[in-house]
């Protein structure tokens, strides 16, 4: 990711800087015209770039970030390894956005590896109606309330798509920032060696824990899934012993007794009575309800007279 300050070969100092600053503010075409670099196909920066340039005896390695919403999130990763950094402002579209754009401020100056480095804001399109003077942007930022911070401030007029080649005034924007890292140059480069040592350890320490958080997860899922499989035999053997208990019991067999033919003999109405039980006395013959109609019946014996009685209508209801 970094270009390693002390290893390249020249007769200059290197050092590295980055541009900072919303989208629109002019970064991308200001890194065109320093390195000499047509405007008319300059288009916004997605991700970064990256580009190496020798100025004020210093062999310069300049880092391009996109100044969107979701790129800014990563600016924090480039900066270890500077020596200091540019803001870029559009001074047209500075109080539109004051919110955003001191928010974007913010997270450089106060980042940890930015903290006491040169900061350079460029109030950029002058030459537009209605914008802010360098003096209105660096207030606007807050940037005069920052007794702890390093902080420069450079006007500066756009660049049109007509222009070709480095511009002479913009060539000299950057004049103040390259002071400031010749002034302090090795304290800078020790810091930058201190902090990219750091970045590296912190780096490798969030690989580590990412490691261990995924190991500490896929153990957790492993316990869940033992957990889970007892509970499953066990709710399969709770239903068999269900489905053994919900059984029914085999019916008995029922013999069947073979019908004998001599029960099929049909007996007489009226049995006769055992010698060892008393004699009972014979029954009167009952008469019917019918006129002058003796009961006949078997064993009743020899009916004496009987009175005839007057005949009578039986109604339907009793036949």
């Amino acid at each position: 990711m970094f270009c390693c300050a002390g290893k390249r070969k020249s007769k200059y100092d290197p050092a590295t800087i980055a541009f900072f600053g919303l989208d629109g503010a002019g970064k991308s075409t200001f890194l065109a015209s320093i390195l000499g670099n047509s405007c008319k196909d300059v288009m916004p920066t997605m991700g970064f770039v990256n580009e190496r340039i020798t100025l004020q005896q210093l062999d310069l390695t300049i880092y391009d970030l996109g100044g969107g919403e979701r790129i800014r999130g990563y600016w924090d990763n480039y900066m270890a390894n500077l020596f200091g950094g540019v803001f870029f402002v559009d001074s047209s579209s500075a109080q539109e956005r004051e919110e955003e754009l001191l928010a974007a401020f913010q997270s450089v100056i106060d980042a940890k590896f930015m903290r006491g480095k040169p900061i350079l804001i460029v109030a950029n399109k002058q030459d537009e109606p209605a914008c802010l003077s360098g003096g209105q942007v660096f207030a606007l930022l807050g940037a005069d309330k920052r007794d702890d911070a390093i902080i420069g401030i450079k006007e500066q007029i756009s660049l049109s798509s007509d222009d070709e080649g480095p511009s002479i005034p913009h060539m000299n924007t950057l004049d103040w920032l390259m002071d400031e890292i010749r002034r302090n140059y090795a304290e800078l480069d020790a810091r930058v060696e201190v902090e990219l040592a750091e970045y590296e350890e912190m780096l490798r320490q969030k690989k580590l824990e990412k490691i261990e958080r995924v190991r500490r997860l896929k153990e957790e899922d492993a316990l869940r899934a033992e957990a889970v499989e007892p509970q499953a035999d066990s709710a399969e053997g709770e239903e068999e012993e269900v489905k053994e208990y919900a059984k029914p019991e085999p019916l008995a067999a029922v013999v069947m007794e073979p019908i004998v033919e001599e029960d099929r003999v049909p007996r007489p109405l009226t049995q006769p009575i055992p010698p060892s039980l008393p004699q009972m006395a014979t029954p009167a013959p009952r008469l019917s309800m019918l006129s002058g109609v003796v009961d006949r019946t078997p064993g009743a014996g020899a009916p004496d007279e009987v009175e005839e009685t007057p005949a009578f209508n039986v109604p339907n209801a009793l036949l």
